[in-house]
């Protein structure tokens, strides 16, 4: 649960959803395309890195803050 929070599942399949929708809209995707499956792994995988290092890098930030909610500041994960 704590990993979860920590990589923003739901914001980080919005994100890559938005590939395979923009290759259903343009027309060019026709069934199962193995680029646009890479095409979401790329798109899930940078969003999830990158909320995982902002949360590790801005630790003292939202510490000062109170952001409670954040799962490193809470100790919910070490870093």
């Amino acid at each position: 649960m704590s990993f979860t929070k920590l990589i923003r599942l739901g914001y980080s399949l919005f994100a890559a959803f938005g590939v395979i929708l923009s290759g259903f809209y343009s027309g060019d995707l026709h069934g199962f395309q193995i680029e646009y499956l890479l095409a979401y792994l790329i798109a899930f995988l940078s969003a999830v890195g990158t909320y995982a290092l902002n949360d590790y890098f801005d630790y003292e930030l939202d510490k000062s803050n109170t952001k409670h909610d954040r799962p490193l500041v809470s100790d919910l994960l070490s870093k």
